[in-house]
């Protein structure tokens, strides 16, 4: 089905996940990430017009691997999901994609910036 949501016709009508997203909600919405980690990373990514969202896309799922390091590390574990077109250059679905080392560049230094602040 993943094939079929890409055709001309229907890809423009799925919505676009946000470019950043702080997965670190459980089920019940309970928030498991540390408190100040999410406006930490929307004041460093906001500079470069990237939004960050707060477990927008899904939860963290108690059947994960990252909900296992977050719940025993609780306040200092982040899972972080950035879409891919911010990173592949070109971003192809269904396609081998490189990952663009400037894409890299522009997140890593607001990224480690907003991380070193948090920590």
């Amino acid at each position: 089905h993943l094939r079929q949501a890409y055709l001309p016709e229907i890809e423009p009508t799925w919505p676009l996940r946000p470019e950043v997203d702080v997965i670190g909600r459980g089920p019940d919405g309970a928030s498991l990430a540390p408190c100040a980690v999410v406006d930490s990373l929307r004041e460093e990514l906001g500079v470069l017009g990237i939004t960050v969202a707060d477990s927008a896309t899904y939860p963290l799922h108690p059947s994960t691997l990252a909900w296992d390091h977050v719940t025993r590390r609780p306040g200092r574990v982040l899972c972080l999901e950035v879409r891919r077109d911010l990173l592949a250059d070109p971003f192809a679905p269904f396609a081998e994609m490189r990952i663009g080392p400037a894409k890299v560049a522009r997140l890593a230094g607001p990224l480690a910036t907003a991380l070193r602040r948090w920590w």
